[in-house]
């Protein structure tokens, strides 16, 4: 699990402006958002994939940094 897998995102749906919260964990495993009035919503995710893998390899040398002082 990386260091952002609990940190809440808002996803609006496209067709109806409902609005889902999910994690960015979840985000990681999962490609397709369902609003409650069942629209689905295809997420293409890789950049979102390669941003998020280069922030945690980030915010782990920023934790080791700060361990060292």
């Amino acid at each position: 699990m990386g260091g952002f897998d609990n940190v809440w995102v808002e996803i609006t749906c496209p067709e109806c402006g409902q609005v889902s919260r999910k994690t960015l964990g979840w985000l990681k495993r999962h490609h397709r958002v369902e609003c409650l009035s069942g629209h689905v919503t295809e997420l293409d995710t890789s950049a979102f994939q390669e941003e998020l893998s280069v922030a945690e390899r980030d915010y782990r040398r920023l934790e080791r940094d700060f361990q060292d002082l």
